[in-house]
């Protein structure tokens, strides 16, 4: 049983992909209404600002599924993490089986929520030519 530091830090963890997902999600929900509105400038545009948006939009699901793989983990981690171990460096299982530890989700998570911000800076200053 995880001891209350480690359940904070595994709560802590949880509302921070929580909060990237929600801010994820208004991203996408921008790109649409922005193609939706501007669809045809954005199609016939410079080819810099379309592989912006794809890469923007791939960056995104990449970082909700590894927020979701994160949160899932969670529970099991509280339930069955020893006392003295890292919580970072507990094991992540889906369908029983490893599939990495939670540090490279975070960094994964980390690393494609800031490429995805990135890509839509880009994506909108293109739009703006």
């Amino acid at each position: 049983m995880a001891t209350s530091g480690q359940t904070e830090a595994l709560k802590l963890i949880s509302e921070w992909c929580k909060w990237t997902v929600t801010v994820e999600s208004a991203a996408i929900g921008l790109i649409v209404t922005i193609l939706d509105r501007n669809e045809t400038h954005l199609l016939r545009g410079h080819i810099f600002g379309k592989v912006a948006l794809i890469t923007t939009i791939f960056s995104f699901v990449a970082s909700i599924v590894c927020a979701g793989t994160i949160v899932s983990a969670i529970p099991t981690a509280i339930a069955d993490i020893n006392e003295g171990e890292r919580v970072l460096d507990r094991e992540i299982y889906v369908i029983n089986r490893s599939v990495g530890p939670i540090w490279m989700y975070s960094e994964i998570l980390f690393g494609t929520f800031l490429f995805g911000i990135i890509g839509l800076a880009v994506t909108a200053i293109s739009l703006v030519r």
